[in-house]
């Protein structure tokens, strides 16, 4: 559960950097999209309820093997994508 939960709050750290930005440099485009962002906040908030659940009742190590592995398959990808 704190792998969700750690990853959870680097995002929210991200999305609270950049949200003043685009709205100083973009607001024009937020305010015409208004209402479809917040459909989008909605399902965010039901489906991370949604997650939470899940992720209670898998087992921890199922977990911890599927975050390495998704560490290392994005690893790999950065590499191919840098050598080629």
């Amino acid at each position: 559960m704190s792998y969700a939960a750690t990853a959870s709050i680097l995002a929210l750290c991200v999305d609270l950097s950049r949200i003043p930005v685009y709205l100083v440099y973009r607001s024009d485009d937020i305010y015409s999209h208004y209402s479809l962002i917040i459909v989008l906040a909605f399902s965010a908030l039901i489906c991370a309820r949604i997650g939470k659940r899940w992720l209670k009742s898998l087992k921890s190590e199922l977990i911890r093997n599927g975050v390495m592995i998704g560490i290392i398959f994005s690893g790999a990808l950065y590499l191919i994508e840098a050598l080629t």
